[in-house]
């Protein structure tokens, strides 16, 4: 009997011993440092070929002014209304961990007003960094907090972020008039009437021009000619060029005025915060911006202007006019798919040691995409942002030991971490397969 009550004694002391030495080994070992795993040999070498650079641009571009070729709603009924379907059935928590009310989601439905869509069709431009909504409420969703992996930051009507002077068809306005519908480049949802501004084709003729700087450097102030904060710059947005300068470029950015509509400001950033898009795709130019973004907290959906996997993807490859869709499973897809779903783990290894290309290969499993950035030592390293390592404890519950941020880590960033859930936490056993982003023709 003394020995049993010193068992239990004992073993959540040890259990919360491990848990404050637990710690990933890759982030005490490896340098979060891109530059130290880049080839120096091939740095300031294309890696594809130059000429055909203009022609991806060129497609980027096209993707990035979709929603202004649109003549209707792009969308039927039934597809904007997913969101009311599935969230009704379930239940959520709001930011004080209680339980939302009953009648809540049938109230957002009410306001929403679906049974007059689509009932605006007017083009749009956002205005300054905002939020895509899967429902017209800024209120989060969380499922239950006591879940591993639930509650903060996964608010599940977080659907992404959305920058300034990202082109936007809006097909719809609430009853209160306080949220649009729109249809972005990416992605579907509602986004807050002051954040958008509607423009005419006058407005569209003069922004679309022949050229675009990228941000390489994050959250940069811009300010209007008369010096006016207007938003942050972030890594992933682009804005068309007016006149460059010796060590600026001047770019037009949409600023709505009081009745809602878009006018062209002009803004002047620095070069050493951006570059005329596509930049050259060199791994030393790759490493420049993966730089900018390591170790930037986790962000699900774009929470909190944060990035999650797949922005951090979809951003790291906008300086370079290569467009990303913006979830893991589309972006897995952007490429030539290798299958390693049915390989063991160490199969699977061999296969990215062999055929991954530093930058322009993904690391996919469901749920979740990394960038695959080279080797140390003959081991793979990847690129990735995310929230944590799955665990279970001694008494099968399942944990999280949180990351929350973008690092770079081998293919086993759950190396040193106690009590890892020897089926779900251990990456390679999830590795579905590899994506080579270009044919071998568009290669150096």
């Amino acid at each position: 009997m003394k020995n049993f009550l010193f068992l239990l004694i004992l073993i959540p002391f040890l259990f919360s011993c491990s848990v404050k030495r637990t710690q990933p080994i890759d982030l005490k070992t490896l340098p979060q440092d891109p530059f130290a795993y880049i080839d120096k040999k091939r740095v300031n070498k294309p890696l594809i070929n130059p000429e055909l650079m203009t022609l991806i641009d060129k497609k980027y571009n096209k993707k990035f002014f979709k929603p202004w070729d649109r003549k209707r709603a792009g969308y039927r009924k039934k597809d904007v209304l997913w969101g009311f379907r599935v969230y009704s059935r379930k239940t959520g928590f709001g930011e004080n961990k209680q339980k939302h009310p009953k009648d809540w989601l049938k109230k957002l439905k009410q306001d929403a007003d679906l049974g007059t869509y689509p009932n605006f069709n007017k083009k749009g431009i956002i205005v300054k960094n905002t939020d895509l909504r899967v429902l017209p409420t800024e209120k989060p969703f969380f499922y239950d907090f006591n879940r591993a992996g639930e509650g903060y930051p996964f608010d599940y009507f977080q659907n992404s972020a959305v920058y300034a002077g990202t082109p936007v068809f809006i097909s719809h306005l609430s009853k209160n008039k306080d949220w649009y519908l729109v249809e972005t480049p990416f992605a579907l949802g509602w986004v807050k009437v002051d954040d958008v501004a509607v423009v005419d084709q006058e407005f569209i003729d003069n922004y679309k021009r022949e050229s675009f700087i990228a941000f390489t450097k994050d959250n940069i102030p811009v300010n209007d000619s008369e010096g006016n904060f207007r938003f942050y710059g972030k890594v992933g947005s682009i804005f068309p060029i007016v006149q460059k300068k010796e060590k600026s470029f001047q770019i037009y950015i949409p600023v709505r005025d009081y009745d809602g509509y878009g006018i062209i400001e002009t803004a002047t950033v620095s070069k050493e915060d951006s570059v005329e898009k596509p930049l050259l795709p060199t791994l030393n130019n790759f490493a420049k911006i993966a730089k900018e973004l390591i170790n930037k907290p986790y962000g699900w959906g774009g929470y909190l202007m944060n990035r999650d996997c797949s922005a951090l993807v979809k951003d790291l490859f906008t300086p370079f006019g290569i467009w990303m869709p913006r979830n893991s499973t589309a972006q897995a897809k952007s490429g030539i798919f290798v299958p390693l779903k049915d390989l063991q783990p160490y199969q699977k290894e061999k296969i990215i040691k062999e055929m991954a290309i530093p930058y322009l290969t993904l690391v996919w499993m469901k749920g979740h995409i990394m960038i695959y950035i080279g080797k140390k030592d003959g081991e793979p390293l990847i690129f990735h942002s995310f929230w944590g390592i799955k665990t279970r404890s001694y008494l099968n519950k399942e944990g999280r030991l949180i990351v929350g941020k973008s690092a770079i880590t081998t293919l086993k960033p759950e190396k040193g971490v106690w009590l890892v859930d020897q089926k779900k936490g251990k990456f390679l056993n999830r590795i579905q397969g590899i994506t080579i982003l270009f044919p071998p023709k568009y290669m150096n």
